[in-house]
């Protein structure tokens, strides 16, 4: 590589750093793999195990707003009209030791929810029979083709981030909810104090 050339390359890279210190883009995640509804809970639970922790489905920084039976009943009723986009069928989890064991992190091991809560809870309420789209609890459905084991329909993707921080946790969950419908003014607050608060701790222990 000629001089000029390396000039222009590193220029190019100075400039992708600028922009993504702009833009935030989601860290790139390693493994997204893909459970059913039925296999979900306990899937999670063991991966969770496995990380060295417990599934924490309630995190500090979750939103308070839960959806109404109405809702949820809804939810299960559009998944299987097969109107529910692909993206609202990921759940977003984070381990910190993801990568390393040995990483420093004020963050927990195991599995922390970061997104898709609702539809989680959703799911297992389906599962367990307190759920019933149009009437049918999934017994019923059992040998069609909406068949609760069928991975057309009822499957979740998963996606594990592996930040250390919580600041960058928390920082993630606003870029990621900030101007949802769903998302208040005031919970979206509630994570911004949470988050200087978070910010304070790790300075003081030199994270």
């Amino acid at each position: 590589m000629t001089t000029p050339e390396k000039k222009h390359y590193l220029a190019l890279q100075a400039r992708n750093e600028e922009l993504e210190k702009i833009i935030q883009p989601l860290r790139s995640v390693e493994n997204s793999p893909s459970f059913t509804w039925q296999r979900v809970e306990r899937a999670m639970t063991e991966l969770a195990a496995d990380l060295g922790g417990i599934l924490d489905m309630n995190p500090d920084f979750q939103r308070g707003h839960v959806w109404t039976e109405a809702q949820q009943q809804l939810f299960v009723e559009n998944i299987m009209r097969g109107i529910v986009p692909d993206s609202q069928k990921v759940l977003q989890f984070n381990c910190p030791i993801l990568k390393s064991p040995k990483v420093v992190t004020n963050l927990p091991n195991g599995l922390q929810c970061v997104d898709g809560l609702q539809r989680y809870t959703t799911a297992l309420k389906f599962v367990r029979g307190e759920i019933k789209p149009f009437g049918f609890t999934h017994k019923d459905l059992e040998g069609s083709s909406y068949d609760v084991r069928s991975k057309t329909l009822w499957e979740f993707r998963v996606m594990v981030l592996d930040y250390s921080k919580k600041s960058d946790l928390l920082k993630h969950y606003l870029t990621h909810n900030r101007g949802g419908v769903i998302h208040s003014d005031d919970e979206i607050n509630r994570v911004s104090a949470l988050l200087a608060e978070t910010l304070e701790q790790e300075q003081k222990a030199g994270l």
